[in-house]
């Protein structure tokens, strides 16, 4: 999976939190924990659609999924 790039300012300790942060939100969706990995992604101003895009992969397709993940993937 593509890791997203996080926006950060110069600041050191910045860098590092946004880092850690990416590495923990790829780790909570890889572990399919994916309220955690969209709270940390709206946090940290992360990509929130590889959330939505790994949800859209792991569930069957319906309606109801593609009403509530596709519509969440931006264009």
């Amino acid at each position: 999976m593509t890791r997203s790039h996080v926006t950060c300012n110069d600041n050191n300790d910045d860098t590092y939190a946004g880092n850690d942060a990416d590495n923990t939100a790829v780790r909570q969706i890889d572990m399919e924990e994916y309220g955690v990995a969209l709270d940390l992604a709206r946090k940290y101003n992360l990509d929130c659609d590889l959330v939505y895009q790994r949800q859209w992969r792991n569930t069957p397709v319906s309606v109801t999924s593609i009403q509530d993940y596709l519509v969440s993937i931006l264009p």
